[in-house]
């Protein structure tokens, strides 16, 4: 008495939506710990910075003209290089959740949003690259 409508049914009445509502707390959990990292990791460094400018107190807080400027400010222990990484962290941790959100919509096939995350991220990079050159 088999049909193929029968075939499409869960097992046990109920398992299809405990399955997505699974699949939705994986979700949740996958981007909250995406933007907890980038948080705690932005003021980790923005902390390291501002420390690094009390205990320097006549050394000023040059802000690099270029991104690539932060590694050698970094390892010569100067605070603008802390705290401009820090804010840069702080600003892709966004861009990091869209991303992450992609990744996770192109695992489950859903194409539609993983379209939209293209979008949302190519938008984002598009917002950057413009603050970037008019600032």
């Amino acid at each position: 008495m088999s049909g193929g409508a029968d075939r499409d049914r869960p097992a046990v009445e109920g398992q299809g939506v405990r399955d997505d509502h699974q699949a939705e707390m994986r979700l949740n959990a996958v981007i909250s710990r995406v933007l907890v990292v980038g948080l705690l990791a932005a003021v980790a460094l923005l902390v390291v910075g501002a420390v690094l400018s009390a205990v320097q107190p006549g050394k000023a807080v040059i802000h690099a003209s270029t991104v690539t400027k932060i590694p050698g400010q970094i390892a010569a222990g100067e605070a603008s290089g802390f705290l401009q990484l820090g804010l840069i962290v702080l600003l892709l941790t966004p861009f990091a959740r869209v991303l992450a959100l992609g990744a996770v919509f192109a695992g489950r096939r859903q194409w539609l949003f993983v379209g939209i995350s293209a979008i949302v991220a190519a938008l984002l990079i598009v917002g950057a690259s413009l603050g970037m050159s008019l600032g």
